[in-house]
């Protein structure tokens, strides 16, 4: 009997063995991922940046502009925001909204070595209920969060102008 007993326990402690070593592994890259999410603000580069103000009268803009990440890591963005947007959110120009599209900026994966543009006629950010009035000339700043909370804040050009600062 007590050869029986022993028999059954060890599956047990090998089975408890392995699942720490899986916990070890998760943990691990757990870790990993994080230290590499926090080359976001390093690694992602917005370029050819513009507001333009869609209605006047419904305090609402669009945001275009094209964001390359450089790095070796794949980010996801988690979130746009900006003081002058209390609402922001994904758009087609020709499609349909959805919910999907709706939320797209708030989890959307940015692949290493790649650029994605988010051009007049395509996929692009939505500014509604502005608190102010922007005019041309004026630098609006937005802020991405990443992935582990990392943050890059650039300053978006109101009217045709390319380059955020």
């Amino acid at each position: 009997m007590r050869f029986r007993s022993v028999a059954m326990l060890i599956p047990l402690v090998c089975a408890c063995m392995l699942w720490s070593v899986q916990a070890h592994a998760t943990d691990q890259d757990k870790e990993d991922t994080a230290q590499r999410q926090k080359q976001a603000e390093k690694d992602i580069v917005i370029t050819d940046a513009t507001m333009e103000v869609v209605s006047s009268a419904a305090h609402v803009a669009a945001v275009y502009f094209t964001l390359q990440n450089k790095g070796d890591t794949t980010y996801l963005i988690t979130g746009v925001a900006s003081d002058i947007c209390p609402k922001i959110v994904g758009h087609h120009s020709d499609q349909e909204s959805t919910p999907g599209t709706l939320d797209l900026f708030t989890h959307l994966s940015v692949p290493a070595h790649t650029t994605l543009v988010f051009p007049h006629g395509g996929y692009h950010l939505l500014c509604l209920n502005m608190t102010s009035d922007p005019h041309d000339g004026q630098a609006i700043p937005f802020t991405f969060t990443f992935l582990e909370g990392v943050r890059k804040t650039v300053t978006i050009p109101v009217g045709r102008t390319a380059n955020p600062t």
